[in-house]
């Protein structure tokens, strides 16, 4: 071992390199120079508009009817992008750019050289160690007077008995036969007497029988006629061969009456990836940009049948409901961003498409596409039977705000299935798609304006709702993280759907619970589309 009575020397020197002791500062070396100097060769732009302000106030925006300036305070229009901005090389006061300074050299030092004095790294000397010893006789042990055990369990109220030590099997088993199995036989004997007992199950009768073998008929019939449909549809033909459903096709004017070109949205995928090969990126802003009328016509006919699907009490007696819905969520988490994302021209359509009150297909009736988004996408994270378990007898409700996991709020677990786990992942990716849109505006813009969707959530009045969806990702975030906040090794490349749930549960926490409505503009929630939700509330977040 080292000894500990060995101390390093007082004139030792570990220091390979020390400091040139005779050189000196150069008279021209300036430390205070700065980095980065303005450009003085830069231009301002001719297009650059000093006296206009990047955002102004929306001069279509009308005062609600029923705005109170005694309780709501003074209205103010909503702020948006100054349209004189859009084209310009930019707007507000202009400086010159920085470049880097070529007199730049930072603070001096003295170069390094050889130290004269270098001895090498010190280290104590090594003397046997006083403590050292061999026991040849570990195999001994004295008299045991005790037996502990250590455990580690979330599970109170465990005891122990008919502890046995000794080196006979023999002698072990007759103990265990005479001592520990009668009294084990007499507790199952008490455990099953005081077990509830439920009723017999009725054998089923006649009516019973064919009203199964009819469902049953049903569902065939309806799986052949969909496939049926499906190979006479262009969609389906052209996604045989490759070719993204519907694409082709949708650079002409579809009516809301062509379900041929609608329908293979919703009815060929069968899984994600099958979603994301459909249309690609291209595709998508080719359509976007070429036929915008029938890029919000897609996406009207998706969510709307969502929405029948969703309030659908026998959703997940069919398969292919349960297929359908999944497909209508996966459809708009892919087409949602290019509805924030910039266009050629340098709008976007997220305004018109999500916030203007437009006819609802099918109906006529006005709606706001994306207040109604945001709630059902909500509600799906509840659904009875598609993300919770289903209702229990005498409950007639479709949307249940139930907490997921045992926690806070919650005392025992809802006993999920793996679908119900797989399901929440969809929907909380399409969550966090719609509350995406700051990622898609510059730092300016995103302290400016509030994002819409995610205000509609984070400043929700609905306590149930909140607190049902709060409790929810929080617990499922922390459910079975023994290894506290850090990563988990993993050896193959794919996830478990619990995983998976607990990670995005986490990642829609933190969005939610970062947002705040900026300063200003921050009444654009309230005296715009979102004005109208009785839920929405712009000056209390509730998360």
């Amino acid at each position: 071992i080292d000894d500990p009575k060995d101390k390093k020397p007082a004139d030792w020197e570990d220091n390979e390199k020390i400091p040139d002791p005779v050189a000196k500062k150069p008279a021209d070396w300036d430390e205070d120079a700065p980095l980065m100097i303005p450009d003085e060769e830069a231009v301002k732009p001719k297009d650059w508009y000093e006296d206009e302000p990047l955002l102004i106030p929306d001069p279509k925006a009308q005062k609600p009817a029923d705005w109170d300036d005694e309780e709501d305070g003074d209205w103010a229009a909503p702020m948006i992008s100054n349209p004189r901005c859009a084209d310009a090389a930019g707007c507000g006061p202009w400086e010159r750019p920085l470049k880097r300074n070529p007199d730049f050299k930072g603070k001096w030092a003295a170069p390094l050289i050889d130290n004269p004095r270098y001895k090498g790294e010190w280290a104590p000397r090594r003397i046997r160690n006083p403590g050292y010893f061999e026991d040849h006789d570990l195999y001994k042990l004295g008299k045991i007077d005790a037996v502990g055990f250590e455990l580690w369990t979330m599970q109170s109220g465990i005891t122990f008995d008919n502890i046995y030590l000794g080196s006979s099997s023999d002698a072990a088993a007759q103990i265990a036969d005479n001592v520990w199995k009668p009294k084990h036989d007499v507790e199952l004997a008490v455990s099953e007497a005081l077990r509830p007992k439920s009723p017999p199950a009725p054998k089923p009768g006649f009516a019973d029988v064919l009203r199964m073998f009819k469902d049953r008929i049903d569902e065939v019939l309806y799986s052949i006629s969909t496939f049926y449909g499906a190979l006479q549809s262009e969609g389906f033909v052209s996604a045989l061969h490759q070719e993204r459903a519907g694409a082709l096709g949708l650079l002409m004017s579809l009516p809301d009456s062509a379900e041929d070109a609608w329908s293979p949205f919703w009815l060929l995928p069968e899984s994600p990836h099958d979603v994301f090969s459909l249309v690609t990126p291209a595709d998508i802003r080719r359509i976007r940009d070429g036929a915008r009328e029938n890029f919000i016509k897609l996406i009207d006919k998706v969510f709307d049948r969502l929405l029948v699907l969703k309030a659908a009490k026998d959703l997940t007696k069919l398969q292919t409901s349960s297929k359908q819905l999944l497909n209508c969520i996966r459809i708009l988490t892919r087409l949602v961003p290019f509805a924030y994302e910039a266009c050629p021209d340098g709008g976007t359509v997220e305004d018109i498409l999500l916030w203007t009150p437009r006819p609802r297909p099918g109906s006529g009736a006005d709606y706001i596409l994306g207040k109604q988004l945001v709630s059902a996408a909500i509600d799906l994270l509840f659904t009875s039977g598609f993300t919770v378990p289903p209702a229990t007898v005498g409950e007639d409700a479709v949307v249940r705000y139930a907490i997921w996991e045992n926690g806070i709020g919650q005392a025992s677990s809802l006993g999920s299935s793996k679908d119900h786990v797989s399901n929440r992942v969809e929907v909380l990716r399409l969550v966090l798609v719609l509350a995406s849109k700051t990622m898609y505006v510059s730092p300016a813009m995103a302290a400016a304006a509030p994002n819409r969707a995610l205000h509609a959530i984070a400043y929700n009045s609905n306590k149930r709702m909140v607190l049902s969806l709060l409790c929810s990702l929080l617990n499922t975030s922390l459910k079975d993280r023994t290894q506290g906040w850090a990563i988990p090794y993993r050896n193959t490349t794919t996830m478990d759907p619990s995983d998976v749930l607990s990670l995005q549960a986490m990642q829609t926490l933190f969005v939610l619970l970062e947002y705040q409505a900026p300063a200003s503009g921050g009444n654009e929630a309230a005296t715009g589309p979102l004005a109208a939700d009785a839920e929405a509330d712009s000056s209390t977040p509730s998360m």
